[in-house]
């Protein structure tokens, strides 16, 4: 099983009203993760994937604490149950033999924006703004939950209404203009949320999944890699999905729309109270695991 894991592999960057940066959500023990979803699919090999990269510019270095470590995978795996592999490996198909690769870790210094073409004082041009607006006018779905979304670069705004009702519930982002209109040009927005130099301000009620369900799926996953944008085109993006697998896609739908939510919101009041690294916590997220793999 190769499955992204891990602290710093999602957006971080997150402001509240007054300024203050919050806290990255306290996450269970990466191993625990890999063993539960290891044991859903049936998996009998776990290889650490996908989360070991480096923040290396100085406006996203902030974040490099919170990234996960090598050594941080083999907490709370349990070996029983399969067998986690270093994270760089070759693995030869035809004899079956796992050779460890040990890479040196990088200790490159870090490096100014400007060498990636962001200068966090130059302002939008009138035609990128048009771009910029059109770009998220597209994602239709948006509208449903989200009044608007502002956007902050040279220290000019650039205010996008979704809703036309009072702007109570929105973001607003600070970002520089070279990386922002590169990620609307390629439609690559998901690469800007977890570069984690972009800085995110929550206005309203947004929950402790932050930008999950109701921003990031339909930008960066049905948008952006999916190409479904309007209503329509959603619908169509899913009715192919169920021609494919009918039994599967209800079974996710299911898990995804009741199970999930009703596993998340629990599973954030029980952290905020108990930690994620107590006993009874841990048992009764492995308890849900355990009955999702029985019942699906």
């Amino acid at each position: 099983m190769l499955s992204l894991a891990g602290g710093g592999a999602d957006m971080m960057n997150f402001f509240d009203e007054d300024g203050r940066r919050l806290p990255p959500p306290r996450m269970t023990p990466i191993g625990v993760t890999l063993t539960n979803r290891a044991h859903y699919w049936g998996a009998t090999t776990v290889i650490p994937f996908s989360a070991m990269h480096r923040f290396q510019r100085t406006d996203s270095a902030w974040a490099e604490p919170h990234a996960s470590q090598i050594e941080d995978y083999p907490e709370g795996f349990d070996s029983r149950r399969c067998e986690l592999l270093p994270a760089y490996v070759r693995y030869d198909c035809i004899q079956d033999e796992v050779t460890p690769l040990n890479p040196a870790r990088s200790r490159e210094p870090l490096h100014e924006p400007g060498e990636f073409g962001d200068d966090w004082k130059q302002p939008l041009e009138p035609d990128e703004k048009a771009r910029l607006t059109g770009y998220f006018k597209r994602f239709q779905h948006l509208r449903q939950n989200i009044d608007f979304v502002r956007f902050l670069v040279g220290g000019d705004e650039t205010l996008i209404e979704l809703r036309g009702r009072d702007l109570g519930r929105g973001l607003t982002f600070e970002v520089p203009r070279g990386s922002l209109m590169t990620a609307v040009q390629y439609q690559i927005f998901d690469d800007l949320l977890i570069g984690n130099f972009m800085k995110v301000t929550l206005h309203g009620d947004w929950g402790p999944g932050r930008l999950y369900p109701d921003f990031s799926p339909w930008v960066a996953k049905y948008g952006d890699n999916g190409g479904a944008h309007t209503l329509k085109e959603l619908r169509q993006y899913h009715w192919s999905y169920f021609r494919r697998a009918p039994a599967d896609y209800l079974r996710h739908r299911f898990e995804t729309g009741f199970l999930m939510p009703l596993q998340d919101a629990t599973s954030s009041a029980l952290r905020s109270r108990l930690g994620a690294n107590s006993a009874f916590f841990r048992s009764a997220k492995q308890a849900y695991w355990s009955a999702r793999t029985r019942f699906f």
